[in-house]
């Protein structure tokens, strides 16, 4: 609800918005991220380019078969950075390739 009313002031009523938060979620929908570490703008920007510069999306497999999914992801290589840990693999995916 409170995050319905703070996008009908921005949007609507032409509002700026001054939120703090300690959760860049929450920041998502942001215009623009002033990030503050004691007292100091440490860094900003939109949602978008400062996920891309400080932040990585990863998901985490477990499989079934190890080996088969290792295998799989050599030939991926080109879509994919892997990284294995412990059993589970830990990956960022570089760009989507649909088959």
């Amino acid at each position: 609800m409170i995050w319905r009313v703070i996008n009908d002031l921005r949007k609507h009523d032409g509002i700026t918005v001054f939120l703090t938060t300690h959760y860049m979620e929450e920041a998502a929908n942001a215009d623009h991220i002033v990030v503050i570490h004691k007292g100091n703008i440490v860094v900003h920007g939109s949602p978008s380019e400062l996920k891309d510069k400080y932040s990585k999306d990863y998901f985490r497999v477990v499989p079934k078969d190890k080996v088969l999914l290792i295998n799989y992801l050599d030939k991926q290589k080109e879509y994919m950075n892997s990284l294995l840990i412990n059993i589970t693999l830990r990956l960022r995916i570089l760009k989507i390739h649909w088959t």
